[in-house]
């Protein structure tokens, strides 16, 4: 008998928002560019809604200190809505000069609207061919939720790719709430101490 164990997990974290949180983006302005080159996009759109920004925050930090091991202070560095009425996909990207992103589907969604879709980076290190038809779980993209249901939420290592494939067009836009973190305190010990950008002026 022998056992498999997990033993270099990529975290990924999911929940659901509460009704009352996403009920506060009901009035939100989507009309936006589809895409972050299409227009300037509001890139700190959580400030706005204060008590979401909080509550997503609260959630986040409860996530990463079952993680770490320790309670930490997180702040979200950038956020910002899409909205994609036309059904093109969302290209494969990741984020940078951030340690985790999310990303947040307080509205309504149609059962055409594909799930986020997080690649794996696992077999790219490897010298060996896996099969992709069938993959294990340790070796499998991470599918989000389908039908997204309201308030589903999900935090994820920001080096990690990410997309969704293109879909048939409906009367309801895709819309979603993406954001960045970053620890909100000083971290880290002797000649890698990193000091926030609210303690630039102190000196080791």
């Amino acid at each position: 008998m022998i056992n498999s164990i997990q033993a270099f997990a990529i975290p990924v974290g999911e929940t659901l928002l509460p009704t009352s949180i996403c009920d506060q983006f009901k009035n939100a302005d989507t009309n936006i560019g589809q895409f972050l080159n299409d227009s300037t996009p509001n890139f700190q759109f959580l400030d706005d809604y204060v008590e979401a920004e909080n509550t997503i925050i609260k959630l986040f930090e409860d996530f990463a200190e079952g993680i770490y091991g320790y309670r930490q202070d997180w702040r979200i560095t950038s956020s910002w809505l899409t909205s994609n009425s036309e059904g093109d996909m969302m290209y494969r990207h990741n984020h940078t000069n951030c340690i985790y992103s999310g990303v947040v589907y307080p509205f309504t969604y149609s059962v055409e609207h594909p799930p986020l879709m997080l690649e794996n980076p696992i077999p790219d290190l490897s010298s060996f061919g896996l099969r992709v038809d069938k993959p294990g779980p340790l070796f499998a993209d991470y599918v989000g939720k389908h039908p997204i249901p309201t308030g589903h939420m999900i935090f994820f290592p920001s080096y990690l790719y990410h997309y969704h494939p293109s879909f048939q067009k409906t009367d309801i836009a895709r819309k979603s709430i993406a954001f960045n973190f970053f620890p909100n305190e000083d971290f880290g010990i002797n000649d890698s101490l990193f000091y926030t950008h609210e303690n630039r002026n102190k000196k080791i």
